[in-house]
């Protein structure tokens, strides 16, 4: 969607760029929660201006707006795993935050819960954390032993 190559294992230079954004999006179904997505800064500038087509600097409303839709894509594309093939989920509409609207900047919105499952990502000159929370244990696959 970004057209960004992801790495698998994160540089020490990567590590150390600051989340400036996260989109989170919410869902319900057999299994409930949250998606939560940080961006470092030149991270969320590079996807927005490939995504657009355009050079940076782009505006910050139209980074909000590209992160918004990368949480919603990743998010609808995780959450069927999390159940069977016959359940349904209903998603959220995206939020999303400057990281500098916020007291504690470096942590994502919902860091007072525990998380799932969180992964880190490298991408350029920056990074992507992906944060699940779930509201409750996923359940066994039909036939499951």
């Amino acid at each position: 969607m970004g057209f960004v190559f992801a790495e698998p294992e994160v540089t020490e230079d990567q590590a150390r760029r600051v989340m400036a954004w996260w989109a989170a999006v919410d869902f319900q179904g057999p299994v409930s929660g949250s998606l939560e997505i940080g961006f470092s800064g030149s991270l969320a500038t590079e996807l927005t201006a490939n995504m657009l087509g355009a050079e940076p600097p782009v505006e910050v409303a139209l980074i909000g707006d590209a992160l918004g839709e990368i949480a919603n894509v990743v998010c609808g594309n995780l959450v069927p795993s999390l159940g069977r093939p016959e359940d349904v989920f209903h998603l959220g509409a995206p939020r999303v935050e400057a990281a500098n609207t916020r007291p504690s900047a470096s942590t994502p919105p919902s860091a007072s819960t525990p998380p799932a499952a969180q992964v880190a990502i490298g991408a350029g000159e920056g990074r992507a954390e992906f944060t699940l929370h779930l509201a409750g244990p996923i359940p066994e696959p039909v036939g499951a032993p």
